[in-house]
C-alpha cells in the first residue's frame, strides 16, 4: 500500500472538511446567532437520516466522547427534539429518534443550509455544473469507500 498517497487524501479531506464547514456551514442563522455546524445539528441531522440510533454510534460517527453525546442527547431531549426509547430486546440499549419537532426542525435546517449553499454559491459565480460535478465526486468517493467499508 502507497502510504504517500494515503497522507495526501487525509490531507485533502481535511482540507474539504474544514473549508466547507467553516465557508459554508459556519454562517451564522440571522434569528439565533448559531452555525450550522455545530453538534447538536449534526446530531439531528444523523439521527434523521438513520431514523433511530444508539448512543455510541452518534458519538462514533461524529468522533466525540460519551460525555458529550449524553449532554447533547440530553439537551435535545429537553427541547422535545429527540425521544429515547429502551430496545424491548436488551433493556441496556437506547435508541433515539427524532420527535416530530425534530422533524419540523431538521426540515428547516436543510432549508436554511440549502439557502446558505445557494447564497454562497451565487455570490462566487459558482455555476450549476460545478455543482452537479462536486456532487458526483462525492457520491464516488462514498461509492468507493461503500465497497470496501461497511
Amino acid at each position: 500500500m502507497d502510504k504517500e498517497i494515503i497522507k495526501k487524501i487525509f490531507e485533502k479531506h481535511l482540507e474539504h472538511d474544514l473549508f466547507f464547514d467553516k465557508k459554508i456551514l459556519n454562517v451564522a442563522d440571522n434569528s439565533s446567532q448559531k452555525s450550522f455546524n455545530t453538534i447538536p445539528n449534526k446530531t439531528i441531522r444523523i439521527i434523521h437520516q438513520k431514523k433511530r440510533i444508539n448512543p455510541s454510534k452518534i458519538g462514533k460517527t461524529l468522533g466525540i466522547g460519551k460525555s458529550t453525546v449524553t449532554a447533547t442527547i440530553d439537551s435535545l431531549e429537553n427541547e422535545g427534539m429527540v425521544v429515547r426509547k429502551t430496545d424491548p430486546n436488551d433493556r441496556r440499549k437506547q435508541w433515539i429518534s427524532l420527535t416530530q419537532k425534530g422533524e419540523v426542525y431538521h426540515e428547516e435546517l436543510i432549508e436554511k443550509i440549502t439557502e446558505n449553499v445557494a447564497k454562497v454559491s451565487e455570490k462566487h459565480g459558482m455555476e450549476l455544473k460545478d455543482l452537479e460535478d462536486y456532487y458526483n465526486h462525492l457520491s464516488k468517493m462514498v461509492e468507493i469507500l461503500g465497497k470496501y467499508i461497511k
